[in-house]
């Protein structure tokens, strides 16, 4: 992904792609990006639900059903108790499409079905189309986001101090963050992250990425390898204190968070 390709917008929607495909998810993510949507990648349900916790402005989810350990529906069932306000809106994909799945999937409030393979530009159709129905979500009860839950915005105000508290300033940044949790994400599954691997997990263009591992590195929370066999391939991974910060970190907010929001309240 070369810097001049990555068109940036603010306002665009943040969009996590969950699916354990690795290649598809980096070319998704870079067309994603060219196409002016904010986009990053995880490899594992897990991973996009410690994802979703710790970065609460993601918006919109696009999800391959069949996964190892626990499929994408069961990532929108556990969404659909646990993220509320602000709405989210998941996008489905399969290989496998069936009338049973298409269902379940409706039924679980997915705005989009699409059967792989893929193109960039219907995902980025999808993800626009996801966007609209969203901001009419929030049109459609302003009251709700705003009063019901004001506890949550007190949350969102401790995760901020918690990280900020915890991680240097340097990698205090959205494309740190993201290499970061890619990295966990990689820890407990036990398998090597290739640094491009890594670039593309970040959300940014291939020269933010190499600036902002180099600032992980920096601060002690990853380590780079070279390949014994190819001197051009480097693998990345967390230092012993970067899991036990990121460990932490996420055992903080998990507790703050079962302290500050009912499981009642959050399924009414």
């Amino acid at each position: 992904m070369r810097a001049h390709e990555v068109i940036s917008a603010t306002d665009a929607p943040k969009v996590l792609l969950v699916d354990d495909d690795v290649d598809l998810c980096e070319s998704l993510v870079e067309g994603l990006l060219r196409e002016g949507l904010r986009a990053s990648f995880v490899t594992s349900a897990a991973a996009a639900l410690m994802r979703l916790v710790t970065q609460p402005d993601i918006g919109i989810v696009v999800t391959d059903i069949m996964m190892p350990e626990m499929s994408g529906l069961e990532v929108l069932r556990k969404l659909s108790i646990a993220r509320r306000d602000p709405p989210l809106a998941a996008i489905v994909m399969t290989g496998a499409p069936s009338l049973e799945i298409a269902v379940a999937a409706l039924r679980l409030s997915a705005v989009e079905f699409l059967q792989k393979p893929v193109a960039v530009s219907e995902v980025a159709s999808a993800v626009r189309a996801a966007e609209a129905r969203r901001a009419g979500m929030r049109a459609a009860s302003p009251e709700k986001t705003t009063s019901s839950y004001p506890d949550i915005i007190e949350w969102l105000r401790h995760v901020q101090h918690e990280r900020e508290g915890m991680f240097p300033p340097a990698v205090m940044n959205e494309t740190c963050w993201n290499m970061l949790l890619h990295l966990a994400d990689a820890e407990l599954e036990g398998r090597p992250v290739l640094r491009t691997e890594l670039y593309g997990a970040s959300g940014a263009a291939n020269a933010t990425a190499m600036r902002r591992l180099d600032d992980l590195l920096e601060a002690g929370l990853a380590t780079r390898t070279s390949d014994l066999h190819d001197k051009r391939r480097a693998y990345v991974e967390l230092t012993a204190q970067g899991s036990q910060q990121i460990r932490a970190f996420v055992a903080g907010l998990i507790d703050s968070r079962a302290g500050t929001v009912p499981d009642a309240e959050l399924e009414a």
